[in-house]
C-alpha cells in the first residue's frame, strides 16, 4: 500500500483532480507512477523529493489519448454492416496486423421482395420510399463515379420532411463533372 509520503502525494492530487481533469485515474495507478519517478529520480542521483508537476502533465496527456482512442472506437462500433476486416497473419498463424475498413455506403438485400436495408456512413437510413444506385462502366478497367438516390422521410406522420442522398455521378465519356 501507499507509504506516508504517496499518501500525502494521492490526497494532494485527489484534492485537485478536476482542476487537472484526473478523476478517471485510480490510487494505484497514482502510486504507480509515483514509484516510477521515484525510480527515474534515484537512477539519476537527484535525491527524494518529488515535483509531480511533470507527472500529472504526462498523465493528462495520456489520459487525452486514451480518451480519443475510446471515442474512436465507440464511433467505429457504431457504424453497424459497414466493417470489414482485414487480418495479417505471420507464417505461424500469430496476428501481425488489422486493419478495419468502412463503407461509405451498404445495401443488403435479404430476398428479392425485401425492403432494402441502406447503410450511409454509418447509419441507418429508416422510413425509406426510394433506392437507387447506378454504376456503368465502359471498359473492364473504368471504374466511374455512380449515381446514387435515397430518398426517406424524417418527422411525424402530420409533418413528413422528404430528405434525400443525392449523388449524380459522374463519366468522363460523357463531360465535365457535376
Amino acid at each position: 500500500m501507499a507509504g506516508d509520503k504517496s499518501s500525502e502525494v494521492i490526497n494532494f492530487i485527489r484534492g485537485n483532480e478536476f482542476e487537472y481533469n484526473l478523476m478517471d485515474l485510480s490510487d494505484l495507478q497514482i502510486e504507480s507512477v509515483i514509484n516510477l519517478y521515484r525510480k527515474y529520480n534515484k537512477d539519476k542521483n537527484s535525491g527524494g523529493s518529488i515535483d509531480c508537476s511533470d507527472t500529472i502533465t504526462g498523465l493528462k496527456a495520456i489520459q487525452r489519448e486514451a480518451k480519443k482512442a475510446t471515442a474512436a472506437l465507440k464511433e467505429m462500433e457504431s457504424y453497424p454492416g459497414t466493417i470489414k476486416t482485414t487480418t495479417l497473419k505471420d507464417v505461424n498463424g500469430n496476428i501481425v496486423e488489422e486493419f478495419k475498413e468502412y463503407s461509405l455506403l451498404t445495401i443488403e438485400l435479404e430476398t428479392i421482395d425485401s425492403v432494402p436495408v441502406v447503410h450511409y456512413k454509418g447509419q441507418e437510413i429508416s422510413k425509406k420510399r426510394h433506392v437507387e444506385f447506378i454504376w456503368d462502366t465502359q471498359t473492364d478497367e473504368y471504374v466511374p463515379s455512380p449515381k446514387i438516390n435515397i430518398e426517406y422521410v424524417e418527422g411525424s406522420p402530420g409533418k413528413p420532411n422528404i430528405k434525400s442522398i443525392d449523388h449524380k455521378g459522374w463519366n468522363p465519356f460523357e463531360g465535365d463533372k457535376p
